[in-house]
């Protein structure tokens, strides 16, 4: 425990939340920059690695379906995706594809992301970082496989 905090300040919970909420302000800021949210910025970065269904992309950027399907919109609208057309009725949903353009803001985005990384592993060795790196992902899992969904 630091001078003058409180137990709870002690505790990691609290600071993984004092993290979270530091670096999700740091990474809307950094991505208002590119007018994007940190839905948009997860839907592209995840896109860069192929096409992905509404779903698939709603579950690596934390958001609902439903909440997806505006992300999208809002991203089809300003060029960066393309979505596929629909299916016969019965079909899977056609997955989403990255544009030209959006692969372009993908990565200018990226690395003002990778710039607040930066300043919050600063005085981390590489090492270090992947040590970190390390022990968020065991603790995330450990959570998510004592609590499945």
């Amino acid at each position: 425990m630091s001078q003058g905090g409180s137990e709870q300040e002690s505790r990691v919970g609290y600071v993984v939340k004092r993290l979270q909420q530091v670096l999700r302000v740091s990474m809307d800021t950094a991505l208002a920059e590119h007018d994007l949210s940190m839905a948009q910025f997860a839907v592209l970065k995840s896109l860069q690695h192929g096409p992905l269904a509404a779903a698939e992309l709603a579950r690596r950027s934390f958001t609902t379906r439903q909440s997806m399907q505006d992300v999208l919109s809002c991203l089809d609208a300003r060029g960066f995706i393309e979505k596929a057309a629909p299916q016969p009725k019965g079909g899977r949903s056609q997955p989403v594809t990255l544009t030209n353009h959006g692969r372009r803001v993908a990565d200018e985005a990226d690395h003002a992301v990778r710039a607040v990384e930066s300043r919050m592993t600063r005085g981390l060795t590489p090492p270090q970082q992947d040590q970190l790196q390390a022990w968020l992902t065991t603790c995330a899992d450990n959570l998510q496989h004592a609590n499945p969904r």
